[in-house]
């Protein structure tokens, strides 16, 4: 026989539950932090003694392409349609002047041409009916042409009145605005070249056999800002004669502009010129090492200080061999290359010897 006072059966129920939900929520919840796992790979070295012989020198970028661009004819500038950073390209007009006097000049030397025309045809007619000398013909002909003349110089000015960009690239400097007057051929905008960039360094006087034509010297190019990219460089120009205080020559190479990186004149970079020599062996990369390709420069996984993967290119010669783009001693990996990712931790792989 229950007792009257004790609770019923559901409410003792909703108590106990309760109570367990009250200890359960004052319990705290332990959690672990998940340790990195490491990617086991095969490394290698780069060896100590390929046969790539390399200088290196510091070096700055300058715009391959670069214009000062101006107007051939005076005026009041009308306007300036582009700023300063602003991509441009080929033939796109970037500033004008108010053409009114020069469409004026333009309706006067048209006017001049035409009746420069019909004195000469009347002068024809008067010439076949022998009313007129050849002396006189002659002349109506000459005024004809030089009226043509004049007319061809009266719209050229016209055309001149629009400043076009001669290549693609972007605007590097202003010097006019808008409403100002400008001289004929008064510098209105610095217009810098995107395709190719310039690296200039100079050359110390006891490397000058770098520049023979003799040397298979290859060059490539690293950049303060953009560490691990190194591009391939074509020889462009240098000084004739060295330098008076430093006894160098300036020597200036060119590169292709990468896409999607930001390289702007005025970076630091590192020019490096490798020379092979026959007394060193060739040093070549496994194919599974190679991660992207692009002409001679390839890009590999190199293992940092802290056992983590970093992009790193290096150039090849033309039978495939590295001349430069990594130190003696800098660790790469060797094999399956394509599945591994940038910041990836790593440790080396050594096959277990059997019995």
């Amino acid at each position: 026989m229950m007792d009257r006072h004790s609770p019923p059966p559901t409410r003792l129920l909703a108590v106990l539950m309760a109570a367990g939900l009250l200890l359960s929520g004052c319990s705290e919840v332990q959690s672990f932090p998940v340790q990195e796992s490491e990617k086991p790979v095969k490394i290698l070295q780069v060896p100590q003694n390929h046969n790539a012989l390399s200088h290196r020198f510091s070096a700055q970028i300058e715009a391959g392409d670069r214009a000062q661009l101006a107007f051939r004819v005076p005026g009041q500038i009308n306007a300036i349609n582009v700023r300063m950073g602003e991509p441009v390209t080929q033939g796109a007009i970037l500033a004008t002047l108010d053409p009114t006097d020069y469409l004026i000049a333009v309706e006067a030397r048209q006017a001049e041409y035409q009746l420069a025309r019909v004195r000469l045809a009347r002068t024809e007619q008067l010439f076949a009916q022998q009313l007129t000398s050849e002396d006189q013909r002659d002349r109506a002909q000459t005024e004809l042409t030089v009226a043509q003349a004049r007319l061809d110089q009266a719209k050229t000015d016209l055309a001149y009145t629009q400043l076009v960009a001669p290549f693609d690239g972007a605007v590097s400097l202003t010097h006019k605005r808008a409403h100002e007057v400008a001289g004929a051929n008064e510098p209105v905008l610095n217009l810098q070249g995107d395709q190719a960039l310039d690296i200039a360094f100079n050359l110390p006087g006891q490397y000058a056999r770098l520049l023979s034509d003799a040397q298979p010297v290859q060059f490539s190019v690293r950049f303060a800002h953009h560490p691990g990219l190194q591009l391939p460089a074509r020889y462009k120009e240098s000084d004739a004669q060295p330098d008076r205080d430093t006894n160098s020559f300036r020597v200036i190479l060119s590169v292709e502009r990468p896409d999607n990186i930001n390289l702007l004149p005025g970076m630091a970079a590192e020019v490096e010129a490798s020379l092979p020599t026959d007394d060193r062996p060739l040093w070549f990369l496994p194919s599974e090492a190679i991660v992207a390709r692009d002409g001679q420069r390839v890009t590999v996984w190199q293992v940092d200080e802290d056992d983590r993967l970093v992009p790193l290119d290096l150039i090849l010669n033309s039978q495939g061999a590295v001349v430069s783009g990594a130190d003696a001693g800098t660790r790469l990996v060797a094999a399956g290359a394509q599945e591994l990712k940038a910041g990836q931790k790593v440790r080396h792989w050594v096959r277990e010897g059997g019995l």
